[in-house]
């Protein structure tokens, strides 16, 4: 196994591994998908196709993966550079282009798993929802608003526990 992923053995086997290294992952929304793509970069997923349309914006800067320096620049073209310096041997692929329920087919083709990463106000949820069940494909929902929240009071606060329903 390479050095870049030797603590992974905590998780995964050398074999499992060398399966990760080789999974085709397309993330639809390079927002919160930023972040996403940086993890599953950094635990060993070397194949990774993004696609948004979106320009990095001040408003951003909070809670996605992009710097002062990105403001202007497309999403997609600076993520890929990111994951790039992170890992120069990765096969990085970028769209600047929304995915939309007239591109999903082009655009997953060859992946393994699809992750949703689209904004909220974005209407090809479903439509990528439905490709991937026709194609019996696999994707990961990355957005709040598809989960459940569960509140336990304790007396030292409010602890929340995430309850993602299944799709």
């Amino acid at each position: 196994m390479e050095d870049r992923y030797s603590r992974n053995r905590l998780y995964v086997s050398e074999k499992e591994q060398s399966l990760i290294k080789d999974y085709n992952i397309f993330l639809g929304g390079a927002g919160i998908g930023s972040i996403v793509a940086e993890c599953a970069l950094r635990f060993g997923f070397e194949h990774i196709t993004i696609a948004d349309g979106d320009k990095v914006e001040r408003s951003n800067l909070n809670r996605q993966n992009y710097t002062e320096d990105d403001i202007g620049r497309y999403k997609a073209e600076c993520l890929a550079e990111r994951l790039l310096s992170i890992n120069p041997d990765a096969q990085i692929d970028f769209h600047i282009e929304f995915l939309t329920p007239d591109n999903i087919e082009e655009m997953l083709n060859g992946h393994d798993v699809a992750i949703n990463a689209l904004d909220f106000k974005d209407k090809t949820h479903s439509s990528l929802m439905k490709y991937a069940k026709k194609e019996n494909s696999r994707t990961a929902p990355i957005q709040l608003w598809l989960g459940r929240f569960c509140y336990n009071r304790r007396p030292i606060g409010t602890l929340h526990i995430r309850i993602v329903r299944r799709i």
